[in-house]
């Protein structure tokens, strides 16, 4: 993963789109366009071999490699508040 794609706007975009299943619901929940979301989960999958999430019926779910990057993405999302305040 390449520094300037790992920043906290793709962390936060990639956990929301796991979260809420969409990206449409995801942009509206971080305060983003959907197309910025779109880009943000796009980006990820271009520098890796394996795609982060799949369509479902329902929307979007994180494959096997999505759901690791997820998981990684929130713990380092969830320690910005204590790196902050340190």
């Amino acid at each position: 993963m390449d520094a300037a794609m790992a920043n906290l706007r793709h962390l936060y975009a990639l956990c929301a789109v796991a979260r809420f299943g969409s990206t449409a619901a995801a942009a509206r929940a971080v305060h983003l366009s959907q197309p910025a979301v779109t880009q943000a989960v796009a980006a990820p999958e271009r520098q890796s071999p394996a795609r982060l999430f799949g369509g479902t019926a329902e929307g979007m779910e994180p494959t096997q490699g999505g759901g690791q990057c997820v998981e990684c993405g929130g713990d380092i999302l969830g320690g910005i508040p204590a790196a902050a305040a340190a």
